[in-house]
């Protein structure tokens, strides 16, 4: 007997190794196949998948794979096969009991509702934007994703839904949307259509009575009301579009020139973009600003994306300061900005400069991994609607 359980436990040792020896195999396969995935090699990714796939491994890996493929299929342009793979993932059954807590957690709340925004981007891309808001709409009565901590992806998948609502003319509810989700969006479409004037009114509506509230209950000055009303941001937008319709040029580039960052701040962001619609009227004076060394990150970005050769030039005598390491990042990132001029500024300095981590950037610039972070720029937002839009809207604070 004794010599039995022996037996039985040498037996079972060997078949743990041997199972952690085909899993390690496989996890060694994967790493191959991702590798080759991020260095762009799509077709010999597709095949080290595809083998993987053959020996039929756990769900959690499969899930992983069926991804990968369906966002190389994606970014190939083969949107039919790209559904077929986030389709797959949709489909899982997530026992727990089966798989073990934490992966079925995973595939409950990252792969399968990550999956489904995807559908949803490719149906939009696609043009069925009946079918697109159906996904969406599914999307986002569900509770937020697993690891969604700041709400960008539930943003994102709330845009996508209001985009597809727009174009399909239901402009009461998209622009509800964008009144919670994006404020940018909502001025821009209002503003366009020549009514920021009602959606003044409209906001002044639903802020009336918070600030009496707020007056009445906290002892509050309008002053003090007004400062934390929800629809600040929005008020701020309006007040920047105005100084454009005003042909206030000199207080936009003010604007600009105090704004300490770029790209993580939206205003900073919409001046940017104004500015470069009335590059004619405004490239004097960015010119004589860069000519004055005057540092300012939001003008050297909009003098890249002006990109003459006269705007480079300028961004190239600002490029002198060899410490100041957000400003050469935020020249480097312009001249990114500025078409071949800039290429050709950006392969001169590559060669002028001796630091390191300067040709570094450079290099994943010239290679074009890097995106242009307009405030129209991250997501393709429909054409503004010609309809008139809703004088009133109801808006939600919650």
């Amino acid at each position: 007997m004794f010599y039995v359980v022996k037996l039985f436990s040498i037996m079972l040792t060997f078949f743990l190794l041997l199972v952690g020896f085909v899993c390690g195999q496989d996890r060694v396969a994967l790493q191959k196949a991702e590798k080759l995935y991020a260095e762009k090699n799509y077709e010999k990714a597709i095949l080290e998948y595809s083998n993987l796939l053959d020996k039929n491994p756990d769900l959690i890996t499969k899930a992983e794979i069926y991804w990968d493929l369906a966002s190389i299929y994606q970014r190939l342009g083969k949107y039919e096969k790209a559904l077929s793979f986030y389709r797959k993932i949709r489909s899982f059954k997530v026992l727990d009991s089966e798989q073990g807590k934490h992966s079925a957690h995973k595939l409950r709340w990252q792969y399968k509702p990550y999956a489904l925004k995807q559908i949803g981007k490719i149906l939009y891309e696609q043009e069925k934007y009946e079918q697109a808001l159906l996904v969406f709409e599914e999307l986002t009565s569900k509770p937020r994703f697993l690891f969604d901590h700041m709400g960008l992806q539930t943003t994102e998948a709330m845009l996508y839904k209001a985009m597809c609502l727009e174009t399909l003319e239901r402009y009461g509810e998209a622009v509800e949307i964008y009144f919670k989700f994006n404020y940018w969006r909502l001025v821009e479409i209002y503003e366009a259509n020549g009514q920021l004037e009602d959606l003044k009114k409209s906001l002044s509506e639903q802020d009336e009575p918070l600030i009496a509230k707020w007056q009445k209950e906290y002892k509050w000055t309008r002053r003090k009301a007004v400062s934390e009303l929800p629809t600040k941001r929005i008020h701020e937008i309006i007040k920047i579009y105005e100084l454009e319709k005003k042909k206030d040029f000199d207080s936009l580039i003010k604007l600009a020139k105090n704004s300490s960052s770029y790209e993580n701040n939206y205003k900073s962001r919409l001046v940017a973009h104004l500015l470069v619609r009335n590059r004619n009227k405004v490239l004097p004076k960015i010119e004589q600003a860069l000519a004055k060394s005057e540092k300012s990150y939001v003008l050297y970005t909009v003098s890249g994306l002006i990109g003459t050769s006269e705007t480079v030039e300028l961004l190239r005598q600002n490029f002198k300061e060899p410490h100041d390491v957000k400003k050469i990042y935020s020249i480097l990132n312009a001249l990114s900005y500025a078409g071949e001029n800039g290429k050709k500024a950006l392969e001169s300095i590559m060669q002028e400069t001796s630091q390191i981590g300067i040709k570094d950037i450079i290099q994943q610039i010239l290679k074009g991994n890097k995106e242009i972070f307009l405030p129209d720029n991250r997501i393709k937002y429909p054409p503004i609607p010609k309809a008139k839009l809703p004088k009133r809207f109801r808006a939600s604070y919650n």
